[in-house]
């Protein structure tokens, strides 16, 4: 047998044993560990060089990049749950759009702050969508499904974000952010449409089969979330207008410091996160609970750290899967491939998010291999740029995704209670969006 084969047979064990792992509940942390250790038995020096070298090196870089972010957006989290803005947002929203709103509400509060480019998004979702949850007393996979699906659509698909998904074809192709604006459209409504319809069929089916907000989840895996509301006296939860103002605090800082020339996107989204969380602080201190408030705080914080180790070891094992010949043999092969443009686009970076649990780093990879092939084509590097950005949004959802383990352990759930629908929202629904904008770019570019 080839090593070709020998490390692809690896990877594929890998994948499954991280699954079998998680759905057990073990970490995903460990699960990687143990996944990678399978496939570094096939990488060149062996798994003691693949863990100790590759994996950690990729983790702490990867880590180097995320974690005051992460720790931010944790901080953030704790302020809003500790002085009852998730609560006061979620009796405005209900009482002003009515219960049957709050999937919209998720999804366009997740879209704003990924339209922002907030890459600790799920941190600030995740208890305002909770409250929600909690005050209509619908299950929590009804805000992980409507922020995974508005995390999909506006990420991958919507034209003009300056996000990394829709930055990187334009250093690579020559292209714009708004390459392929309408293909992309037609992407981001289908996304939208067939995401929240599977988000309100979950709600009819959570309240056919009376299922209700748990407050503690069985298995939480960010503790805090879902449960410090339960702090807050309701006579002390701050007026809608409070929350709202922080609210967009939030979203305009984002906006405003994101153009400051001397600030990179991190800094604009860190800074922002601090002075909403410092406003929320001082204009709710006297409604927060005496000799409570440090730890709080503090509690709500460091509930994140767990997060972002298990993000940097997640994304080292995609390192150590690239690093094997059966993963360079699959990229030489993608590239031989004599088949239309845009439909060897769609396959070559379906095929590598999946196996590198990382949509980014597979438009990245595909376009860098087949640039010189699609301009000798003749393709539209516009819809290229659109169809690449698009189909990154379907197999990187696989269990082994960084963002769908965050996803996870910010809702308080994990892979065995709710991977099901995430795979559907994320996995499914994408490819059907995703292929069908491929085939109308086919016929009509």
């Amino acid at each position: 047998m080839t090593s070709v084969a020998i490390s692809g047979i690896a990877i594929i064990v890998g994948i499954v044993v991280f699954i079998i792992l998680a759905y057990k509940g073990l970490s995903p942390i460990l699960a990687a560990l143990a996944a990678a250790l399978i496939v570094g038995c096939t990488c060149e020096g062996g798994p003691l060089a693949a863990i100790f070298d590759t994996l950690m090196k990729q983790a702490t870089t990867f880590l180097s990049s995320v974690l005051l972010l992460i720790i931010v957006g944790g901080f953030l989290s704790a302020v809003l749950e500790m002085t009852g803005v998730t609560d006061s947002l979620a009796n405005g929203v209900i009482k002003l759009l009515g219960e049957k709103s709050i999937p919209i509400v998720i999804f366009v509060m997740t879209g704003l702050l990924c339209f922002l480019g907030v890459g600790s998004y799920q941190f600030i979702v995740a208890p305002l969508a909770l409250g929600l949850l909690k005050k209509s007393n619908l299950p929590r996979n009804i805000g992980l499904i409507a922020m995974m699906v508005a995390y999909n659509a506006v990420t991958y698909c919507l034209p003009g974000t300056a996000v990394t998904p829709n930055l990187m074809p334009t250093t690579i192709l020559g292209t714009t952010i708004y390459a392929g604006a309408g293909f992309g459209i037609l992407a981001f409504g289908m996304a939208a449409i067939l995401g929240l319809a599977y988000v309100y069929y979950l709600v009819a089916s959570a309240k056919k089969n009376q299922l209700v907000f748990e407050l503690q989840s069985a298995q939480a895996g960010m503790g805090g979330f879902g449960g410090a509301q339960g702090q807050q006296q309701e006579k002390n939860v701050p007026p809608f207008w409070n929350a709202i103002v922080t609210m967009l605090l939030l979203f305009g800082l984002c906006f405003i410091l994101s153009n400051v020339k001397s600030l990179d996107a991190t800094q604009a989204v860190v800074l922002a996160q601090l002075i909403a969380a410092v406003w929320a602080l001082i204009s709710n201190f006297k409604r927060t609970i005496p000799g409570n408030r440090l730890r709080a705080i503090s509690q709500g914080t460091i509930a994140v750290i767990p997060v972002a180790v298990m993000l940097g070891i997640i994304s080292g094992f995609g390192a150590v899967v690239q690093s094997t010949t059966a993963f360079q043999a699959l990229l030489g092969t993608i590239l031989n491939m004599n088949m239309n443009p845009y439909l060897l686009t769609f396959l070559g970076v379906a095929i590598l998010s999946g196996c590198m649990a990382n949509g980014t780093g597979a438009i990245v990879m595909v376009l860098n291999v087949l640039a010189p092939t699609l301009t000798a084509s003749g393709a539209d590097l516009g819809v290229v740029h659109r169809i690449a950005t698009v189909t990154a949004s379907t197999l990187d959802s696989l269990p082994h995704c960084t963002n769908v383990c965050v996803s996870l352990q910010v809702f308080g759930v994990t892979h065995k209670q709710e991977y099901k629908k995430v795979f559907i929202s994320t996995v499914i629904i994408p490819l059907i969006y995703a292929a069908l904008t491929t085939i109308v770019c086919m016929i009509f570019a």
